[in-house]
């Protein structure tokens, strides 16, 4: 404290002992009496305790004592010393004792006044939204600046509204909650609270007991927690989504802790691995043991190279399900390391990737199948141009034999085997989808039913035919032999399946797709489609087997009994008239064929087979006929076979010299017969140039299988016909004339 302060303190005091002599001094006369006068010791005691302090006020102390003595006795008294000695002392004590509660009272006021003056500036000045509250009327009896800024109301409003104004809760519901704050039963609220804009606003409200004046009050810290429950709320729903979407995918997560050998993982691990909530015992070999045996040294090996690289990895396994259920998983995973590179902890996510897996399966197989479809129809058109020229030259021969020749044998069981193989190449062109088809508008129910009357006799006594037929199922466009041709096939399999008999079971009903659906063989579209159904009750086929059911010359069949084409030919059959076959079958229990076919969106008329008209042959004469064939054995014996039968015949082996020759033939061409596919130019080509310069030129197009190009466009055109290789001389020779005739007749 500065010197001058403490100098106007003492003379404060020393000021208070002099008017109270004066005092006593003016009041004497009138009294008389100096025993009264005792009381103006205290005068300057309580004077110099309050104004100036403990110092000064004991100085007083020791002063008004002398004083006191001298105002309390009258001067003919005349006391022992020893008895004012003691007068004093008591006078002396008893200022003491006054001065220090005088000063110790006064100076717990202004501590107290100096404390509620911080305490006011922390609470008036604090950013922090601030209210002091009557809990038992719910009133706000104090609140801060920041409380009327936050809420938006003045801060004399602010003071006196009720809770529930700004509460969203009813009043029960608020002093429920206050009732346990004032019990600290509870410090942490959430509320929404209604701002003076009308607008809503999350708070979390701190909330203690406090008493003021002896009442007690809930002192309230609020704070604004809308951002950060929007925040959360975003969270969580991100999170909800995350394991949706996590769900949805078949994705699970995981962590090990390299340390303990600890696993953990999330619910949809346990579902990914068919595990029973809270089962698994949660250490890597347990994991392990989930594992098919034969993927879990790969795992181990995976994981081993990912911690000593300290790189992620990436692995696909098989899992056994407690059910028996083989699922594949993908799986990646990350490791987490010390500061000092120990690994720590490995993380990462699994995936079952079954049907993804299922379909790259059947993309394989539809490309082997597609493969082999076209190595079969490649075979199968360079076969049947050999088995031509073989079956032309025997039929040559066969004729030129006298009657009785022991050669005739020989050239009947030459011809009966070009024709075996004849079969077997319309086998292989079937499977890949290299046949002609005649679609027209057939009823499925009918092709059944007609199929089944011979199987009949083909199957056996021993097999029973059952039929199932949807009488809705309505017409398809397709080539009906072929259809029938499907059921043979299908039910000579499930005959095979059945040595010692059983029942074969032949359904057909209407199926409507609203969206396209996944099938072994590959997407069935949507739309409306017939369904054929082939089962029986046979022995069933293994998984391995059915892999590879639609393969050329894949049997089970002991050698010499099957060339294992009749599936094949289903297959090609079935996807060539843009069909869907596929298979369900467990050994044991018989297998079933399940064939979709397009169904006609209207109930169309079936197509009646009508006799051509009879057309006398043409005689031969001076027209002219164009043979065009890559092939040199095949086109000179088209030139012979037809020069035989008198006409005129001038051959070609590729479509630039038939445009040559045609070009050097005066009054022009009667007919051109030319291969489909030749190197440079094909039939097609060839013919459009010849039309171009002759109108109406009539042509006939053979063809070693029917994947040539352009050949289902132009099937139905007029002036055209088609004849599939081999085929015999006389017919070949027949056609030539009907068509020759057809033009004789126009």
């Amino acid at each position: 404290m500065p010197f001058r302060a403490v100098r106007y303190r003492y003379a404060l005091a020393l000021g208070s002992v002099a008017a109270t002599l004066a005092v006593r001094e003016a009041l004497d006369p009138l009294i008389g009496d100096r025993t009264p006068f005792v009381v103006l010791y205290f005068l300057p005691v309580i004077i110099s305790a309050r104004f100036c302090g403990m110092g000064p006020g004991l100085l007083v102390t020791v002063l008004a004592a002398l004083a006191g003595d001298q105002l309390s006795v009258s001067p003919s008294s005349d006391l022992p010393m020893v008895a004012r000695v003691l007068r004093l002392s008591v006078f002396l004590g008893v200022g003491m004792l006054v001065t220090n509660l005088v000063v110790a009272r006064l100076h717990g006021i202004d501590a107290l006044r100096a404390s509620e003056s911080r305490y006011r500036q922390m609470f008036e000045r604090n950013h922090a939204v601030q209210w002091v509250l009557d809990p038992t009327t719910r009133v706000i009896v104090d609140a801060n600046p920041a409380a009327s800024t936050f809420y938006g109301y003045p801060i004399e409003k602010l003071r006196g509204m009720r809770l529930e104004q700004i509460n969203t809760l009813t009043p029960e519901e608020i002093s429920a909650e206050m009732e346990l704050v004032r019990k600290r039963l509870k410090y942490v609220l959430q509320f929404r609270h209604r701002l003076a804009s009308g607008e809503t606003r999350d708070v979390e409200i701190h909330s203690s007991p406090m008493d003021i004046d002896g009442r007690e009050h809930l002192y309230s810290i609020i704070h604004d927690v809308t951002d950060r429950k929007r925040g959360e709320e975003a969270l969580r729903s991100s999170e909800l989504h995350l394991r949706q979407a996590m769900t949805a995918a078949r994705m699970g997560t995981w962590e090990r802790d390299l340390t303990t050998d600890a696993v953990t993982w999330s619910e949809n691990m346990e579902r990914l691995l068919g595990q029973a909530p809270g089962s698994f015992e949660g250490n890597f070999q347990a994991y392990l043991r989930c594992v098919h045996p034969d993927d879990r040294e790969s795992l181990v090996l995976a994981v081993a190279e990912a911690m000593q690289k300290g790189e992620p990895y990436t692995i696909e396994y098989r899992v056994v399900q407690p059910s028996g259920d083989v699922r594949w998983i993908a799986a990646s995973g990350d490791l987490m390391r010390a500061s000092d590179g120990r690994p720590l902890r490995a993380t990462g996510v699994a995936m079952d990737v079954t049907e993804r897996k299922r379909l790259e399966d059947q993309l394989r197989q539809a490309q082997k199948m597609e493969a082999i479809g076209q190595l079969a129809g490649g075979i199968a058109h360079d076969f049947n141009n050999m088995l031509s020229v073989i079956m032309g030259h025997a039929q040559l021969l066969k004729r030129e034999l006298p009657p009785g020749h022991p050669s005739h044998r020989h050239v009947d069981l030459a011809l009966r085997a070009a024709e075996s193989s004849a079969k077997l190449t319309a086998q292989l062109l079937a499977f890949g989808r290299r046949q002609v088809l005649a679609p027209e508008v057939v009823h499925l129910n009918r092709v059944v039913e007609d199929t089944a009357e011979m199987l009949n006799h083909v199957l056996g006594s021993h097999v029973l035919i059952e039929l199932s037929l949807s009488p809705e199922l309505g017409t398809l466009r397709a080539d009906s032999r072929q259809i029938q041709q499907v059921i043979m096939n299908l039910c000579l399999n499930s005959r095979d399946a059945m040595p010692d008999g059983g029942t074969v079971t032949i359904s057909t009903r209407q199926r409507s797709l609203a969206r396209p659906e996944a099938s072994p063989e590959g997407i069935i579209p949507a739309g409306e489609w017939c369904v054929l159904e082939v089962a029986d009750t046979g022995c069933g086929m293994t998984p391995e087997v059915m892999s590879r059911l639609f393969e050329p010359f894949f049997t089970t069949k002991p050698q010499g009994k099957g060339t294992g084409m009749g599936l094949s030919t289903v297959y090609g059959i079935v996807t060539q008239s843009g069909g869907f076959v596929a298979v369900a079958s467990t050994p044991g229990q018989g297998s079933r064929f399940t064939i979709h076919l397009r169904r006609l969106p209207v109930q169309a008329p079936e197509t009646t087979r009508v006799g051509s008209p009879t057309i006398a042959p043409a005689r031969p004469d001076d027209r002219m006929i164009l043979l065009v064939d890559d092939e040199r054995d095949l086109r000179e014996l088209g030139v012979q076979v037809l020069r035989g039968r008198g006409y005129r015949v001038v051959g070609a082996a590729s479509g630039n010299e038939a445009l040559v020759v045609a070009a050097s033939i005066d009054g022009g061409l009667s007919l051109l017969i030319t291969d489909m596919l030749m190197p440079g130019m094909t039939g097609r080509e060839l013919r459009d140039r010849l039309v171009g310069a002759q109108p109406g030129l009539r042509t006939l197009f053979i063809s070693g299988y029917g994947g040539d190009t352009g050949l289902a466009q132009i099937l139905g055109e007029p002036d055209t016909s088609y004849m599939q290789k081999p085929f015999a001389i006389d017919v070949f020779a027949d056609r030539v004339a009907e068509m020759l005739a057809k033009e004789a007749a126009v």
